[in-house]
C-alpha cells in the first residue's frame, strides 16, 4: 500500500515554508524518500528525538520485564524516576542515582 503512495509526499522546504512555527513534524523512522535530508536541521523536525525518547522507553520496559514488578521496582527515564509497586521514600534515594 505504501508503495503506491511513496514519492507523492514529501517534507522538504516548500512544505516548510507553509507549516505554522509550532508544527512538529514526526516519523517513525528510518525515512526512504518522504522527508529531505534539508529537514533534519529545522527545529520543528522531531524525528530524531522522537527515536530517541522511544529507545529510553523500550530499554525501561526491558527493565521491568527482566526484574519483574518487585516491591520496589523503580525505572529512571529521561529526568524522571517511574515508581512501580510502592510510593517514594528516603529508602529508594539510591534509585535516583542509577
Amino acid at each position: 500500500m505504501w508503495v503506491g503512495a511513496r514519492g507523492k509526499y514529501i517534507v522538504d522546504e516548500k512544505v516548510l515554508s507553509v507549516l505554522p512555527k509550532h508544527a512538529i513534524i514526526m516519523h517513525p523512522l528510518p525515512r526512504l524518500d518522504e522527508i529531505t535530508v534539508n529537514v533534519d536541521s529545522d527545529p520543528r523536525a522531531a524525528y530524531f528525538r522522537q527515536a530517541k525518547n522511544g529507545l529510553d522507553i523500550r530499554m525501561a520496559i526491558l527493565k521491568l520485564l527482566l526484574l519483574g514488578w518487585g516491591e520496589r521496582t523503580a525505572i529512571k527515564v529521561w529526568d524522571y524516576v517511574i515508581i512501580f509497586g510502592g510510593s517514594y521514600n528516603d529508602s529508594m534515594s539510591s534509585y535516583l542515582t542509577a
